[in-house]
């Protein structure tokens, strides 16, 4: 069990469960190596707005420089892109925004 006490303790709990997963050798918890290819700010741009996924959470994707900055429910999350239109957050894992 990992406790935070925080309103962003998802990146310090991902960050915990990688470590453990690669000394404990989990499956299915390991990190999953991607590269991050280099976007244009052209494209960056295109990626920005306000998403709402299955009707009930509200996304804001900006332009902040290179990565993304992308908001939910008050937690704040770096977007770096693996194509044109996937992108991934480094602190999360293999969570992603397509």
């Amino acid at each position: 069990m990992i406790i935070s006490n925080s309103e962003y303790g998802d990146g310090l709990y991902y960050e915990i469960l990688r470590v453990l997963a690669l000394e404990f050798d989990w499956p299915g918890y390991r990190p999953i190596e991607k590269e991050i290819v280099p976007l244009g700010p052209e494209a960056m741009t295109d990626s920005a707005g306000k998403y709402l996924l299955e009707g009930k959470v509200a996304l804001t994707i900006h332009v902040e420089g290179d990565p993304l900055r992308m908001e939910a429910r008050s937690n704040h999350y770096r977007l770096f892109p693996e194509s044109a239109s996937k992108f991934f957050d480094i602190d999360l894992g293999d969570h992603r925004s397509t």
